[in-house]
């Protein structure tokens, strides 16, 4: 697995409407907005393409948000020379609430929000704006608390004051991805990942201490470009980005882009893609005051 390894620090999506996108995520579901930044060009050089992969005339707006106890998300919005097709269905997020019926009522309230019942689980998919399906389901026995704070400072007597009610936690990341097997494959063997159970065609994976990834299967899926809408990505704490590099740069199968640059000192980053084309990112965020979520002491599958 990659040295150093610790946790998923986000999930990063490309959205159309970045001001849309946080309002979702913090006046519906109940997360916290911590920062924001761009406009990121580079007009006259290639940056964007060798850092992101993305065309270089692009131009990216982004924001940080926490939601809940153990899930950070990078939010991006793209003014992109070379429009694509946009999709959101690819990626998904999973939320664990005390009662579905309660968030039901609560969604249902919600005008820019469409819900669909799924599977004889009884799970709700609430569908933001642009398509993005969050999956809400009823946790099992007694579980964490919806907190955006590590210290669960914004707790109120037991229960966050805005969002879903009854809401824990978002500890799932559904993707598409195009060979379920070599999916599985390689995110436990190049990833430390722990392949936990299958069923309906679904392998749950087990990425870190706290986050679970559910692979589906789509032959025909190509992962979007990172300036599309649906473009997607997922960023791994680690604790020396160079030892990482040097192990993905290692795997003939692994594209890592280029990085870490003299200016990322204070917080390393570099993006790599696997063999299929999804996006990934391996960084050492410095501790700042606009980032509550650090690494668990250690990588924990179970």
């Amino acid at each position: 697995m990659i040295p150093g390894a610790r946790n998923i620090d986000h999930l990063g999506l490309t959205v159309p409407d970045l001001g849309q996108a946080v309002r979702f995520f913090t006046d519906v579901l109940g997360g916290e907005f911590l920062s924001a930044f761009g406009p990121v060009a580079d007009p006259r050089g290639d940056w964007l393409a060798r850092r992101l992969g993305v065309p270089a005339r692009a131009v990216a707006w982004g924001a940080l948000v926490r939601l809940g106890p153990t899930m950070n998300l990078e939010l991006f919005e793209f003014d992109t020379p070379s429009d694509g097709p946009a999709t959101a269905d690819a990626v998904s997020l999973g939320l664990v609430v005390d009662e579905v019926g309660a968030a039901r009522a609560y969604l249902a309230e919600q005008h820019e929000v469409r819900l669909e019942w799924a599977r004889p689980s009884g799970e709700l998919i609430a569908l933001a704006p642009w398509g993005l399906r969050v999956e809400v389901r009823c946790g099992d026995g007694p579980g964490r608390r919806w907190s955006n704070r590590d210290d669960q400072s914004d707790l109120v007597r037991g229960q966050h004051p805005r969002g879903v009610p009854g809401a824990r936690e978002a500890d799932r990341i559904g993707l598409s991805v195009p060979q379920l097997d070599s999916a599985v494959a390689f995110f436990t063997d190049l990833l430390g990942a722990v392949a936990t159970g299958r069923r309906d065609g679904v392998t749950e994976v087990r990425l870190g201490p706290v986050t679970t990834l559910l692979l589906s299967e789509d032959a025909g899926y190509q992962p979007q470009r990172n300036d599309l809408v649906g473009g997607h990505h997922i960023a791994l704490y680690a604790d020396d980005v160079e030892a990482a590099v040097q192990y993905l740069r290692a795997r003939p199968d692994i594209e890592v882009l280029a990085g870490p640059e003299p200016a990322d000192a204070d917080n390393p980053w570099v993006y790599f893609r696997s063999p299929w084309g999804l996006c990934l990112e391996v960084l050492h965020p410095a501790v700042r005051t606009d980032r509550h979520y650090g690494p668990e002491p250690k990588w924990t599958p179970a």
